[in-house]
């Protein structure tokens, strides 16, 4: 009979645990952490670099020396520029001078642009200069800077000169233009 009774044990302990076997394994899952989904990536420009082709690259490198030269190429005619026009003042200095007040005005004006114009270029260039990591690149820049305040220098003495003519135009007006005689 004990033999019985531990038959009939078993056998209810078996069905009980059987019957709470789901019961049980629902609430293990439920207590088992939900795995996270995954982070999307964020793509920044340093990934987006890394993706690149080298012909991506030589095309970009290639834009970049072409907007460097075109730069070059303006400042270059525009240095030419002044040198002609500075040329033109030494070799006949009368024959570039205003001949009207309104005139005078005019180059005063530019003068003014032209000046303020190399003193942005000359604090620009200081900046590249202050910027620049080797020493062959600063004797550049500073050869530059040089430069730049040298013709800063003979602008500021035109401007004081163009002035002058202003006010002496100003001053004395010039006479009005003769009549055709009366017939």
């Amino acid at each position: 009979m004990s033999r019985i009774y531990r038959c009939a044990n078993w056998l209810a302990l078996s069905l009980l645990l059987f019957s709470l076997q789901p019961a049980f394994a629902q609430t293990m899952a439920s207590m088992e952490p939900k795995p996270k989904p995954k982070a999307r990536k964020v793509w920044g420009n340093e990934d987006v670099t890394q993706l690149r082709k080298p012909w991506d690259e030589f095309l970009e490198q290639k834009k970049a020396a072409e907007e460097t030269a075109k730069a070059r190429a303006q400042e270059a005619q525009k240095e030419q520029a002044a040198r002609s026009r500075k040329q033109q003042l030494k070799d006949d200095p009368q024959a570039l001078w205003p001949k009207t007040a309104a005139e005078a005005g005019k180059r005063v004006a530019e003068k003014l642009a032209e000046i303020q114009e190399l003193d942005e270029r000359i604090t620009r260039t200081r900046q590249e200069y202050f910027d620049a990591l080797s020493e062959v690149e600063r004797e550049a820049l500073q050869k530059k800077i040089n430069s730049l305040t040298a013709d800063l220098e003979e602008a500021q003495a035109e401007l004081r000169l163009l002035q002058a003519r202003l006010a002496k135009l100003k001053s004395n007006p010039a006479a009005p233009p003769p009549q055709p005689p009366a017939k």
